[in-house]
């Protein structure tokens, strides 16, 4: 993940921090027939929690995915649909949670049966998630392609909630168009 795909203030700095990084990260996926599994490792100078109400996460230092699954159903459309989601991790790491976003909707809530763990480092954090597909009203199959962007929001503003910056592994990522995604294969197992 190097790719900023937002900038309000990459360049801002978490107030005395000695780290040289100012944000970086690592993202590996996993799946079977019950869930999409994610984890991501963060490096960021200092974390920024959320201190709203609701699910706005990405307005904190965050992991974060955009989902298109219906990748082969609707892959020259630049619009939301109901089949495109946006998945919010707060990596609290005494009460971490998972808000789910169905884009065609803009409507959210908690993903209450989304598993996650949170271990922070020296350097940021450590988040590992189980996605039911259920969730998401999906079965995908090995073989299937979805459209995938995976994301870290940051945030170098202690007590307030401003998305700053954001980095990508899809460098044109927009939030709301799934054709500036990537693709996730699912390979069948050897």
């Amino acid at each position: 993940l190097n790719a900023i795909t937002f900038d309000e203030g990459c360049a801002n700095r978490f107030p005395d921090s000695s780290l040289t990084t100012e944000l970086a990260g690592q993202v590996r996926f996993a799946y079977s027939d019950q869930n999409l599994y994610v984890a991501f490792r963060v490096d960021d100078e200092g974390y920024v929690g959320y201190a709203g109400g609701g699910e706005n996460y990405f307005l904190c230092d965050s992991p974060q995915l955009s989902l298109d699954l219906d990748l082969t159903g609707d892959f020259g459309d630049a619009g939301r649909s109901q089949d495109d989601w946006q998945v919010d991790i707060l990596p609290d790491a005494e009460s971490p949670r998972v808000a789910l976003w169905q884009l065609g909707s803009l409507t959210s809530g908690p993903f209450a049966a989304a598993q996650v763990a949170v271990t922070t480092t020296d350097t940021g954090y450590v988040v590992e998630a189980a996605l039911p597909w259920a969730g998401f009203g999906v079965s995908p199959q090995a073989g299937d392609r979805l459209g995938i962007a995976a994301n870290v929001n940051d945030s170098d503003t202690p007590g307030g909630n401003a998305q700053e910056c954001i980095i990508s592994t899809a460098s044109q990522r927009r939030w709301d168009d799934p054709t500036t995604w990537g693709t996730l294969f699912l390979r069948p197992v050897e």
